[in-house]
């Protein structure tokens, strides 16, 4: 009936409770929904600022190029270069840059200096302020649109530089530039995307507020009349739990409070007809809890003593169903269960080989004979098992057993602490004893009954007398002048005296520092307790035993403190293993430390290695592509053009080689970084189709690329390393098929809005693999065909790049291939995708459309080279004379710098290697940055260098030079970066 009664009610209350949170959660949606509003304006007045800021740069722009072709003062063209750095994050915004900043500059207002701090794009701050994709494309189309405008701009500022007849007319051209139609075009070019862009925003706004103004009054219907069902609930909870408690709250609540504090006097209100309510519950739990009260108040006050102080795990268990009755706090940690959770279970659940007969046997006999010491192995929560010691007491009487276990895996490190003392205990038992005797015959009954709780009091006396016994750590009763009252076997074993030889002496004098021993001694008269307080004891025969010191106050009947528990904690094996540890971890630090010392210096010896090899093998490999390039323009015979190609197909072959090695080494030496950056799958697979189409037309194949149709819109990924794997599983295919065909296949395997993961398979009709040959495709060095009669070249390193690199960019590779029928070459990578919405293009293998242009191409421009390599130097000279240039050489960077302090105005460009004796190039450029003459710091410097690493690329660049060529020299490339260095703009002087 209570049950009922109880769930019941309680069902209404967890109902209101739900509802309540049901009301909160309606809550939380609608304050969402307000600030989903302010977010909405937020946003847009930060495309309004940012907006704003990209058309006054515009305008500011415009302004600064119109006063330098007007006035020519140079100060306007700094102002011009200060607005795009800061515009481009190449300088810091000045503290108060807003729109009127310079107008307030030109007027003289407000001085102009670099400022200090975190120099930011303004396109950076644009994506750091989460536009959508369609605002953002609008800001950076504005944005794309004004740095067009900024070409225009600098043709007219040049235009006012010239000097000679020409000026006055170059002057009216420039003007002309920046008032002219086209001008205006371009400058309302870049307003219309902000026009736009203000729009969009606008219709967002408004869509939220609509959205968000549409939930709050949803949200707040629901609010009520969750509200309203609650109180209805609650005040219904309310009338039901007056019935059952049967009276009221604070009335239940007093009598609970003195239940807690331990009153269990009869309630002095009738109870009459409540006899089912709390009221009436209450009153039979006083009753029964007042009998039982005084019988086990002494029994727990000592056993509570005995769970704090002592450091072992304690377990008491039914002898009889084995059942587990109570734990203290390090058999919850040692055994990894809850207290709640080993209360519930059987030590059968907890030791393994209680169901061994062994065991078994051992425990019955310790049952009939009082007490034991078994080893056992006990499981843990976390199923780790642990060998165990337990020290078992039996207590007939009430069938338990009483268990101290000691975990010996860590029985170096731990110890445990149990303390019960009765000696006081079996004082006061005889005093009441001789009470009871002097009592007359009419008090008999009286007597009768206080010598039941007499021998009551004595067993629990015997039981506390065999837990201090059954403890493995020294336990003592000291009393309050410093006095042992008594002490257990352990104590005796550690000292070497026996319990008639300690009682009575001063505790202090059985340790190394008896002081010591007093001071932590007042400290437990002072606080009440003290833990883990480090002591020695010394043994009779002179040898110490470290140790942690545990000790709590006792008190009288009258609650004086009559005298302290102690017990002791034995450390030597822990603190012998720790300072073994110590001496461990010394030398395997010293070790590490030698060994990383050993692989930072390999890794430098390697690294220095791949510098010198990539210089030795490259530089001759430029003379020779250089000198084969040169021969190629010169009057031939057929012959001897046959016998040139083949010296070029064997030096490309050579490059191809030395390409792979050097790949394979910079991706040992992790020097290789996959980037992210968009680029189009379409024009990617056209490139690979024209790059692989002329090998395999010369073989008589056919070339074909077969995209899926939804695989549109740009990716997000490696596009250089990409094609490089397909380029070399395609160029593979081509090398082992004879006739038939090679087919590339793009398949998706998964893709998204956002994502996809691509399949690129590569099928030919060719030779075809082997089984076994199959399995070691992929590993460096390694082909499948390694005989001495084999038909195709290459180093076995291709495939290997191909699996690291596919690896890098998180996918995988692999192949099948039956022997006589071909092969399937495929890899899988994930890419990111930024859009869908372009059409989809058929690829196939075409010729290249663009021709190479005719004729010198350099005619009037002055260069000095600079390399030690005189064949390097040769080769140089020809084909730059050849292209109309004018060439002065040196052979090493000190040289150069003379020539160029002689002549600073004979040259437009430097051609400068970076190895060379004497001085070499990078130090010669960092000099030419630093001269004073300003038409040598800023002359146009080229690296030339046989280094292909990422950090020989990153030195050149801090040196100061202009452009990065690795040799050998593509001549196509050279010319191309020549003819753009005098429009590059030169670096700024290292600091």
């Amino acid at each position: 009936m209570r049950f009922a009664l109880t769930v019941r009610y309680g069902g209404i209350f967890a109902i209101a409770v739900f509802l309540l949170i049901g009301l909160a959660v309606s809550f939380a949606v609608y304050v969402n929904a307000e600030k989903a509003i302010d977010r909405a304006y937020e946003l847009r007045l930060v495309s309004i600022q940012f907006a704003d800021e990209l058309r006054q740069s515009s305008d500011d722009l415009t302004r600064m190029a119109r006063l330098y072709v007007l006035t020519g003062d140079p100060t306007y063209k700094k102002y011009y270069q200060h607005i795009l750095e800061i515009r481009d994050g190449k300088i810091p915004r000045p503290q108060d840059y807003q729109n009127i900043y310079w107008d307030l500059v030109i007027a003289g207002q407000m001085p102009h200096s670099i400022a200090s701090g975190q120099a930011v794009p303004l396109l950076e701050l644009m994506k750091q302020a989460e536009f959508e994709e369609a605002e953002f494309k609008k800001l950076s189309e504005s944005k794309a649109n004004s740095d067009e405008l900024t070409t225009t701009e600098f043709e007219a500022m040049k235009l006012v530089e010239t000097t000679g007849p020409e000026r006055e007319i170059n002057l009216n051209k420039a003007r002309a530039m920046l008032h002219d139609s086209s001008y205006n075009i371009a400058k309302a070019n870049i307003m219309k995307p902000l026009h736009e862009l203000s729009d969009i925003l606008d219709k967002r706004t408004l869509n939220l507020v609509r959205s968000a103004k549409l939930s709050a009054i949803i949200f707040r219907i629901l609010f009520v009349v969750f509200a309203l069902i609650v109180i209805i609930l609650l005040w219904k909870s309310y009338s039901n739990l007056k019935e059952i408690l049967g009276d009221s709250p604070e009335e239940i609540h007093s009598q609970i409070v003195k239940l807690g504090h331990g009153d269990f006097s009869p309630n002095s209100k009738s109870i009459a007809g409540k006899e089912n309510s709390v009221v009436g519950w209450l009153s039979e739990t006083r009753q029964l809890l007042s009998e039982l009260d005084q019988a086990q108040k002494l029994a727990t006050e000592r056993y509570s003593k005995v769970l704090r102080v002592t450091k072992d795990a304690l377990m008491i268990i039914d002898s009889v169903s084995g059942k587990i009755l109570d734990v203290n706090e390090t058999t919850v940690k040692m055994s990894g269960f809850s207290r709640e959770e080993l209360l519930t279970m059987n030590i059968s659940e907890i030791d393994v080989g209680f169901t061994d007969e062994r065991l078994t046997n051992q425990i019955n006999k310790i049952v009939t004979d009082g007490s034991g010491l078994i080893d056992t192995q006990h499981r843990t929560k976390d199923n780790r098992i642990i060998d165990v010691e337990v020290s078992i007491l039996s207590d007939l009487q009430s069938q338990t057993l009483i268990g101290f276990i000691r975990d010996l895996t860590e029985r170096k490190n731990a110890a445990r602490e149990i303390l019960m003392l009765n000696t006081e205990l079996e004082k006061r038992v005889s005093e009441r004893t001789s009470e009871l005797s002097a009592k007359t015959e009419e008090l008999r009954q009286e007597i009768t009954q206080r010598k039941n709780a007499e021998n009551e009091l004595r067993a629990i006396s015997n039981y506390s007398r065999r837990l201090i016994e059954a403890s493995l750590d020294p336990l003592v009763t000291i009393s309050r002048e410093g006095r042992i009252l008594d002490a257990n076997a352990a104590t005796e074993k550690v000292t070497g005296f026996s319990r008639d030889q300690l009682i009575g002496r001063d505790f202090s004098e059985y340790f190394t520092e008896p002081e010591q021993a007093r001071t932590g001694y007042l400290k437990v008269f002072s606080e009440g307790y003290v833990t883990d307080y480090p002591l020695a004891i010394r043994h009779a025969d002179g040898h110490i035993t470290d140790v942690l010191y545990n000790a709590s106050v006792y008190r009288d009947d009258s609650g004086e403190i009559a005298g302290v528990f102690a017990a002791a904690r034995d450390i030597t094996e822990r603190k012998q293993a720790e300072q073994i540890i110590r001496e461990a971890n010394a030398t395997l630090e010293q070790k590490v430390a030698e060994r990383t010392a050993q692989l930072l210096q390999a890794s430098k010896a390697k690294s220095e290695f791949l510098a010198n090899m990539s210089h030795e093998i490259r530089t001759p490999m430029n003379a020779i592509l250089g000198l084969t390039n040169i021969l190629e323009h010169t009057p031939l015979n057929p012959d001897q053009h046959d016998i040139l190609n083949k010296i070029n197909s064997a030096g490309e072959g050579l490059m191809h080689i030395i390409n792979d090695i050097l790949d394979s080494a910079k991706i040992e030496a992790g020097q290789i970084k996959i980037e992210q950056h968009p680029f189009d799958l379409t024009s990617l697979l056209t490139q690979v189709a024209n790059l692989s189409s002329v090998l395999a037309r010369k073989k008589g194949l056919n070339l074909t690329i077969h995209p899926q149709q939804e695989l549109t819109g740009e990716f997000i990924g490696d596009s250089l390393r990409l094609k490089q794997v397909l380029l070399n599983l395609v160029n593979n295919a081509i090398k082992f098929t004879e006739q038939g065909h090679v087919d590339i296949r793009i398949i998706p395997q998964e893709i998204t809005e956002s994502k996809a993961r691509l399949r690129f398979e590569v099928s030919d009709t060719g030779l075809g693999i082997s089984a076994e040959n199959l399995s070691k495709l992929f590993q460096a060095f390694t082909q499948a065909d390694a005989s001495t009669t084999r038909r195709f070249g290459g180093t076995g390193l291709g495939l290997s790049i191909s699996k690291k690199l596919v690896e890098l960019m998180g996918g995988q590779i692999g192949a099948t291939s039956k022997q006589g029928e071909g092969s399937v070459f495929w890899f899988e990578v994930p890419l990111k995708r930024i859009s869908r919405n372009q059409s989809s293009v058929n690829v196939v293998a075409k010729e290249p459309e663009t021709a190479k242009p005719q004729g010198p191409q350099l005619i009037g421009l002055k260069v000095l080279a600079v390399d030690d390599n005189r064949m390097n130097l040769f080769m140089l000279d020809r084909f730059l004379q050849r292209q109309g240039a004018t060439t002065v050489l040196a052979a090493d960077g000190q040289q150069a710098l003379q020539i160029l302090r002689s002549g600073p105005d004979r040259f437009d460009v430097v051609l400068m290697d970076v190895q060379m004796p004497v001085m070499d190039g990078l130090t010669a450029t960092r000099e030419i940055r630093r001269d004073t003459n300003e038409d040598i710091a800023k002359i146009p410097v080229i690296a030339l260098t046989a280094g292909v690493l990422e950090e020989e690329r990153k030195a050149a660049l801090a040196a100061g030079v202009n452009d990065f060529l690795p040799k050998p020299l593509e001549m196509e490339r050279l010319v191309e970066v020549l003819k753009n260095s005098l429009w590059n703009r030169p670096p700024k002087m290292p600091g």
